[in-house]
């Protein structure tokens, strides 16, 4: 049986996409208390993504994930997040079949407003500021797909934990085109010039809008990461070498 006594994991990590890690600083601690002191002690980075974290659990728990509580920190040691599992799994339904569980959300109907249209260029900020975010940073892109509300979904006969609430958002990523989901309260209206390496993303939109057309096998190409789409500037040799006088 898992005893009340908790363990605490101290980390210094640099934050790569999609959750990935880089762990260089880490100790196990007795409290909370001593875990945060090692958390201070660690040198401030001049980045962002150095992040800092404490992760606890209940000592010999079978099913430690249960009983999981993370508080992440910025690069200056300030609280950005705190995740209980137990707190999380209050508004979920649970499914145990065969010693196995399933958790399911339950619906938030208001989590989807409509408030965002297919092709809207909206931003989506930063992993962990905003928790939606698989990406550890700011990022621009397209609405390709909206969700429809809670009480349509319903009105098919589908199953209530079935409901997706996610917006598909497509983004440019290492020069591919790439997508996402993200809740609607992880999203915001991006108002401002889109980079001049990420223009491809206005003609997406407007594709999306039904202003152009991208034709269907350019537009298969690109998705299937044939076509790279984020402009660079390529090397010209006319330009770059200079000959001896």
């Amino acid at each position: 049986m898992p005893s009340n006594k908790r363990g605490y994991i101290a980390r210094k990590f640099y934050a790569h996409k999609y959750g990935a890690q880089t762990i260089y600083e880490e100790s196990i601690f007795e409290s909370y208390e001593l875990a945060y002191k090692f958390i201070e002690e660690i040198s401030e980075e001049d980045h962002d993504r150095f992040l800092s974290e404490i992760v606890s659990y209940q000592i010999n728990d079978d099913e430690p994930w249960d009983s999981e509580q993370v508080w992440t920190f910025d690069r200056k040691g300030e609280l950005i997040r705190f995740y209980d599992a137990q707190r999380s799994h209050e508004n979920c339904h649970v499914i145990e079949h065969d010693g196995n569980k399933e958790v399911f959300a339950e619906p938030v109907p208001e989590s989807y407003t409509g408030k965002y249209k297919v092709g809207d260029i909206v931003k989506v900020k930063a992993f962990p500021w905003n928790v939606e975010s698989p990406i550890p940073e700011d990022t621009i892109g397209v609405i390709i797909n909206t969700p429809i509300h809670y009480s349509e979904w319903r009105k098919k006969e589908k199953t209530k934990y079935g409901w997706d609430n996610t917006y598909v958002i497509d983004f440019i990523r290492e020069g591919y085109l790439d997508h996402m989901h993200i809740k609607e309260h992880g999203l915001e209206l991006f108002t401002k010039e889109i980079p001049e390496n990420q223009s491809f993303l206005k003609k997406l939109s407007e594709h999306y809008k039904g202003k152009i057309i991208i034709k269907n096998d350019i537009f298969k190409d690109i998705n299937d990461g044939i076509i790279f789409v984020e402009k660079v500037r390529h090397f010209n040799e006319n330009e770059s070498i200079m000959t001896e006088q």
